[in-house]
């Protein structure tokens, strides 16, 4: 037996020593020609060999096993041209680089309806955003990471906390009542960004213009954001890929609070008060404020505590865990991924946990016919989203306005108490107010909890009827559901005296179906390629609210509980549908001359049977001159461009037919909304010229881009008369344009083979201006608060700006009253400007040194003007450093009403009580430029080498410290952050409202590869 083993071990010997000398493994790195970068996901086979071979790793690392002799390598990858490498006997490590084919512009785009091509042919502006830094320097909704990195793309963020709302613009507002935000597709189907998992995506390409999008409809008249996600590679192993990072948000407070005065009026200490007018702080000995009996005779010393605002909130913490499978053999390729995300926000009960889960499997069923499926599930559950505005249950509304004589720890180990009823109180300065809480009550006892899921899915066929001609089916599902509850105790002042409880759940479902025959062929000088299709959208919205106010028994939150009377309901449910038919054609000259066409026809559900079709299209050239003459040496690169396009899209649902709501108790009220059945479809008619240059052996690259855009036939709403038995009815009217530049440069200043510094500058400018809105209509509001007014204007841009202000006299000097203070507008009819920034650009620099890695992007959003009615509040109460000034008194440089001098003082408490407050604020006097220049991102990776991962299993590794909004170099706004707004609506762009303190993100992310 054992002489057997000892043969049978020989032989093994023999068997894998004759294996070895026929093969070898060869290991190796692949990287960009254009910034040194590592190439994730490139196709590495031998040329010659069965179609098998691997793929490297995010760090663009690979193993393969190779033929012991001389062979060729052959890489591949989306966006670059396939190179090869001749291997010779005796080596086992090479290094590759990718290049552009001719130039970086000939790199492969993912266009409309998931559409390659050329992005050297196209005749519209797009612009590619590269991935491999979303994974690093992580936001829990990706829209966030993508300002300042594309040419014409504004973003600001709702004040919400951890997971918060963001708003997608490209090229400028278009609509009066529907959405200007840009249009989501993800392989293919409409989606969203707040729920993508980045690691999950492999391209991301922003097509801007109507000429670029037109092949989407109505859905994509304000631009698109295409997005493909990854797949498994044909003969590459099973490969794992574990990503994880930690995030920490540190609050920073911009606001300068005034710590000298404690609370009162007129110099005297009053318990109740909720303004600090009061006597200058020195340690006097005073009654507390306290109201909890156990407390009434209570005394402490008036102190300032200068770090109450900075102390209440914590550091936000952000958990990421996320894994990848994929892999494949020659028929089928599978990849999987599983990403957790928990956090904590900067209010520490703001609480949010994310699942995301994504299996995608693909390959070819035959010669002839493909196939690809995806399934995507994504659970989400948020406690405690921090509202904004004017909302009481607003937890920073209630820090901000705490006086500074009051300790921030006994506000809170005392903000409840149980009096001798045995019912539990709140305990606050000042009782019953109309505005204020204390705020630890508002941040344990007013709660709000939200649940969402998602389910997506995708499965399509392709089969090649012809080897230049192909036919695809592809279906769509997405379906959401959400789960919402909030809840208030009893004295929860005014809005919830007797509690409050309420629920709610939506339900979205959206099929979306499409089938579309591809044609590609050469023509001797001439190629064609031309798509023919046809799509269907399906998509129902349901949602049911329940609210119990007020309560019966105290703090016990069930339906059942509500007073009598005091349980209402709302349902609500709507569906539509829209069916296609869509074709576009390129026809290329010689590769240097490319005429386009798409032309598409909608039927909308949601228009009148005489309206319910609309045709649009588009027609573009581009002329690669650089491919046409002969140009000097230093052009690399020049292409000419233009298109003119038109969009079209129809209104939301049951516009054009009369409908009923049924109250609790059964009576039945028509619509307030004058139903109208001549509605038109919205149309948007653009123009788009440019050129692109690469100089320099395509060390410079720039691009230039104007636009014209008119957006007509909107949907306005117009009062009627009370006769008529309606509030109002829609009409189609209205125009609005946008103009605008656009220039983005990717320079290369150094490129060796061990360091590269790659720069690149993007820049935007709109012109906004709203030519016309409907007959004897010349204002639209869009919003109205208790500080201002945004409206849409004839003649002006989108979005200005009203409130109350000083009078004046014809010279513009204040006029004062006789008391000495300056005399307000009533109404809100002062102009305090636009609140769209006039440009924004940013600038990236990357530098790389060896396996050493330092990005850093600059963004700025310049121009436009926001209202804070934060700080209204603030100087009204006298809680600002603003209001020291002046507190024994001044005199207000202004004219009395007959035109003398004024000489009558007044003290800051008069002078601010006035102007500043919560009803009537001036706002003239609390508007500010939002213009600002930040250091938006920061990221420094090590790849570590491979020669030191030998020994282990990894096959990659890299480890990164990121940074996200880290300074600002200019801020206007001064106190606050000025892209973070109460909300992401069309009409509150442009006011800050008790929204939360600006945050600066520190973070650590950890590669490995498998």
């Amino acid at each position: 037996m054992r002489k057997l083993q000892k043969l049978f071990f020989i032989l093994l010997i023999f068997i894998s020593a004759s294996a070895g000398a026929q093969t070898r493994v060869i290991t190796g790195k692949v990287l960009s020609s254009r910034d040194g970068q590592p190439v994730s996901g490139a196709s590495i086979q031998i040329k010659g060999d069965k179609p098998t071979g691997t793929a490297t790793g995010p760090d663009g690392s690979f193993s393969i096993n190779a033929p012991a002799g001389r062979f060729t390598l052959v890489v591949s990858s989306v966006g670059f041209a396939a190179t090869e490498q001749i291997v010779q006997p005796g080596t086992n490590y090479v290094n590759l680089e990718l290049r552009g084919s001719q130039n970086e512009l000939e790199g492969v785009v993912v266009t409309a309806l998931g559409i390659t091509k050329s992005k050297k042919n196209l005749n519209y502006s797009t612009q590619t955003v590269e991935t491999k830094d979303l994974t690093k320097a992580r936001e829990t909704n990706v829209a966030n990471s993508l300002a300042g990195k594309v040419a014409g793309l504004d973003i600001v963020r709702s004040s919400q906390g951890v997971g918060s709302n963001v708003r997608v613009v490209l090229r400028g507002d278009r609509s009066f009542a529907g959405s200007s935000e840009a249009y989501i597709i993800i392989d293919g189907i409409p989606g969203d960004l707040g729920s993508l998992n980045p690691d999950d995506i492999a391209t991301m390409n922003v097509l801007k213009g109507s000429s670029a999008s037109a092949l989407y409809g109505s859905d994509a008249q304000n631009g698109a954001i295409i997005i493909t996600t990854k797949k498994g590679v044909a003969g590459k192993a099973l490969a794992v890929s574990i990503n994880s990072s930690v995030q920490l948000d540190k609050p920073v407070n911009l606001r300068d609070f005034q710590n000298e005065y404690a609370q009162g009026s007129a110099g005297n200490y009053l318990r109740d008060a909720e303004n600090t007018w009061g006597p200058k702080m020195t340690g006097q000995v005073v009654k507390s404020w306290s109201i909890d009996p156990a407390d009434s005779n209570s005394t402490y010393a008036l102190v300032p505590h200068p770090d109450n605002y900075q102390d209440f909130f914590s550091t936000g913490k952000t958990f990421t865990n996320g894994v990848s499978v994929s892999g494949g053999g020659e028929k089928i390729q599978s990849y999987f991924s599983y990403t957790n995300v928990t956090g904590t926000g900067i209010v520490d009960n703001n609480t949010f946990n994310r699942h995301n889960f994504n299996f995608r499997v693909n390959g070819n069923l035959t010669d002839k016919l493909s196939f690809d499926t995806k399934i995507t599930y994504f659970i989400q559950k948020a406690d405690n989203y921090v509202r904004s505005d004017e909302d009481f249950t607003n937890v920073n509304r209630q820090i901000t306005r705490i006086p500074s004589n009051i300790p921030l720890e006994y506000a809170e180990s005392h903000y409840q108490f149980t009096n001798a009823d045995g019912e539990l109180k709140q305990n606050y300065w000042h009782p019953h107010s109309n505005g204020g809480e204390n705020p630890f009550w508002v941040k344990y006892n007013c709660t709000n909890f939200a649940d969402a899921n998602s389910i997506k899915g995708l499965a399509s066929l392709s089969y090649k009827l012809l080897p230049s001609l192909n036919l695809m089916v592809r279906t769509g599902l997405s379906r959401y559901a959400n789960n919402s509850e909030e809840r208030r105790f009893f004295d929860t002042y005014v809005m919830a005296d007797n509690g409050y409880f309420n629920v709610g759940y939506n339900n979205f479902t959206e099929t979306n179906s499409d089938v579309l025959l591809s044609y590609n062929k050469q023509f001797n000088d001439f190629s064609l390629l031309a798509n023919a299709g046809a799509n269907l959208k399906h998509s129902e919205s349901r949602g049911l609210g329940s609210t119990a106010y007020p309560l019966v028994n105290e703090n016990v939150f069930t339906l059942n509980n509500a007073a009598q009377g005091g349980l209402s309901s709302s349902e609500n449910f709507s569906e539509q549908e829209k069916q296609s038919i869509y074709g576009s054609a390129d026809l290329t000259f010689r590769k240097y001359l490319t005429l386009s066409a798409t032309g598409r026809n909608d039927w909308s559900s949601t228009l009148p049977k005489s309206y319910q079709s609309y045709f649009f299209g588009s027609l573009g050239l581009t002329a690669v001159i650089s491919d046409m003459v002969t140009m000097p040496d230093f052009v690399s690169f020049f292409k000419l461009r233009g298109s003119v396009a038109q969009t079209g899209s129809d209104p939301g649902p049951y516009q054009t037919k009369e409908y009923f709501s049924i109250s609790p108790g059964g009576s039945i009220a028509k619509s307030s909304t004058n139903p109208v059945d001549t509605l038109k479809p919205e149309i948007t008619t653009s123009q788009e010229y440019g050129f692109d240059i690469n100089l320099l052996n395509n060390r410079i690259g720039f691009e230039f881009t104007y636009y014209k855009t008119n957006s007509k036939n909107q949907l306005v709403g117009v009062k009627t008369p009370p006769a008529s038995g309606y509030d109002s009815k829609f009409i189609n009217a209205g125009n609005v344009q946008n103009t605008g530049t656009e220039i983005v440069m990717n320079i290369t200043p150094i490129r060796t083979p061990d360091f590269s510094w790659v720069m690149g500058i993007n820049y935007a400018k709109n012109n906004n201006k709203v030519i016309s809105i409907a007959p004897n209509s010349p204002e639209f509001v869009l919003r109205g608060d208790f500080i201002n007014l945004t409206k849409i204007v004839e003649g002006r841009p989108y979005g200005e700006m009203y409130s109350r202000g000083l009078l004046r006299d014809a010279s513009g000097t204040p006029i004062v009253q006789d008391d000495g203070r300056p005399a307000v507008t009533a109404a809100q009819n002062v102009y305090l400007g636009n609140s769209r920034p006039k440009w924004n650009g940013g600038l990236n620099n990357r530098f790389t040194y060896k396996d050493l890695s330092l990005s850093f992007l600059i963004s700025a959003r310049m121009g436009g003007r926001i209202t804070s009615f934060t700080d209204a509040n603030l100087e009204g109460d006298g809680l600002s450093a603003r209001t020291l000034a002046g507190r024994d008194g001044f005199v207000v440089d202004g004219v009395k009403a007959d035109g003398t001098k004024n000489t009558t003082s007044v003290t800051a408490e008069q002078y601010w009580s006035l102007v500043g407050g919560r009803n009537t604020p001036a706002g003239e006097l609390f508007t500010y430029s939002s213009s600002n220049i930040r250091l938006r991102e920061l990221v420094l990776t090590y790849n570590i080498p491979q020669n030191k991962l030998d020994r282990t299993p990894i096959k990659g590794a890299s480890i990164s410290l990121t940074g996200r909004n880290l300074l600002f170099f200019r801020n206007d706004a001064k106190g606050f952050d000025p892209e973070l707004v109460v909300s992401t609506a069309r009409g509150s762009i442009g006011t800050e409202s008790f929204c939360l303190p600006f945050s600066r993100s520190f973070g650590l992310n950890l590669n490995l590869n498998f």
